[in-house]
Order: structure tokens, then C-alpha cells, then sequence
């Protein structure tokens, strides 16, 4: 057994990328995307509308524009119009999307998935649960094994992972609560038609809960 310090010892992934403030950025450097992340905490704090502003600045600047959050406004901006606005200096700006037809007419009924299914669960936020999933993904793959990803943040597009489903934070659920199980299990299945050796999934804070006599920290919606 080899016990590691870290995520990125373990699995050969470590880089020398340093996190500066925005306040440093300089828009006319050569990028051509920015990556917005959560920002509705922060624009409270600080009294501006801060995802209003980068969208400004973007299109200023000839920038497009990656949200995290999943919004029909930000700010006094409708999205729809924003993709219009985006175009028109071809530009585009875009959102984690669901695009699940599911037929809710069986009654319910499941998919067998006969592949593997990995899911990295966790008690509490911060402690790498999507970090671990990028980190298998590249290290199984250097062993010639075929992995698909099925992510539940929005960086998962970004990374390119094979099947995607949001619903963490700020998250848009288009069904109820049960349709959204079976959609998320038609999307795994839609994966397995890949014939991957194994699909790695992760779920969100308090999945498992940390303290079983806290009857409120139960994940029960």
C-alpha cells in the first residue's frame, strides 16, 4: 500500500498554477474565454452585480464568456437575449445545459447499467470529491482504460466529461424531484452505449451524512 500526502501525488496531477486576484487581470492580454464562476454570494457582499459586470466587460473586450451559474437573468440582462448580444459580435456566452428527453410514461421503470460505476461521495464541501474524479479520470486513462465521466458540476463541460447533469449549487432542476433520478439514469445509459470499462460519477455535499443522530442532516428533499 502507498499512502500520499495529496490528491496530486497520488495520481501524478500536480501543477504550479497560481490563483491572483481579478483586480490584476488584464483584459487585453491574449485569452479568449473567461470562466465565471458562483458570484451571487460575492455580488451581495459587495453590493454590485458582479456577473452583470464581467458581461460588460466581455463584450468590451471581444471575450466570450463561461457561467457557472445557471440563471434566466443576470442582472438586467435575460440570458436568451445575452446569446443574441453575444452573436451579434461573434462572441458566445454559455451556461450549463440539460438536454434530457426522457418518456416519463413508464411508470418509473429504470436501466439496468451493467458498467462499473465509480461515485466519489463525501460528507461536507471542500474536500475534493470533483478533484478525485478528474484525477481517476486521467490517471486510469494513462492505463489504457476506457473511462467516461458523468459530471454533476458545471466544470465538467469544460473538462470535457462524456455525460453531464448539474444539480449542485445554484443548480437549474427541470423535473421534480423522482423525474430527475430517472433522467440522470437515461443520460448514464445513454453513456454505457459507449462501451466504456467504467463510468466515474461524484455527488455533492452531505450525500453522506456525518452525523447519523442529526436527523436534519439527512439529504431528504
Amino acid at each position: 500500500m502507498f499512502l500520499y500526502t495529496d490528491i496530486g501525488t497520488a495520481f501524478a496531477c500536480k501543477n504550479s498554477h497560481k490563483i491572483q486576484s481579478i483586480n490584476d487581470l488584464n483584459w487585453s492580454d491574449n485569452f479568449g474565454t473567461v470562466i465565471l464562476s458562483h458570484v451571487d454570494i460575492l455580488s451581495q457582499t459587495l453590493k454590485i452585480n458582479v456577473a452583470e459586470q464581467f458581461i460588460e466587460m466581455c463584450l468590451l473586450h471581444k471575450k466570450n464568456l463561461f457561467l457557472f451559474d445557471e440563471n434566466d437573468y443576470f442582472g438586467k440582462y435575460p440570458y436568451v437575449e445575452l446569446v443574441k448580444i453575444f452573436e451579434r459580435n461573434n462572441l458566445w456566452i454559455h451556461k450549463p445545459e440539460k438536454n434530457c428527453t426522457v418518456n416519463f410514461q413508464w411508470g418509473g421503470k429504470l436501466y439496468n447499467i451493467h458498467c462499473p460505476i465509480l461515485c466519489v461521495a463525501g460528507t461536507d464541501s471542500s474536500q475534493g470529491k470533483f478533484t478525485i474524479q478528474v484525477a481517476l479520470r486521467n490517471f486510469l486513462r494513462r492505463q489504457n482504460i476506457k473511462v467516461s465521466n458523468f459530471g454533476t458540476e458545471p466544470t465538467s463541460e469544460l473538462l470535457g466529461f462524456e455525460g453531464i447533469y448539474t444539480f449542485g449549487y445554484n443548480a437549474y432542476m427541470p423535473f421534480e424531484g423522482w423525474k430527475n433520478i430517472i433522467a440522470i439514469n437515461y443520460a448514464l445509459q445513454k453513456l454505457e452505449r459507449d462501451s466504456p470499462d467504467i463510468i466515474i460519477t461524484g455527488l455533492q455535499s452531505r450525500t453522506i451524512v456525518p452525523n447519523i443522530a442529526a436527523f436534519k442532516s439527512y439529504p431528504i428533499k
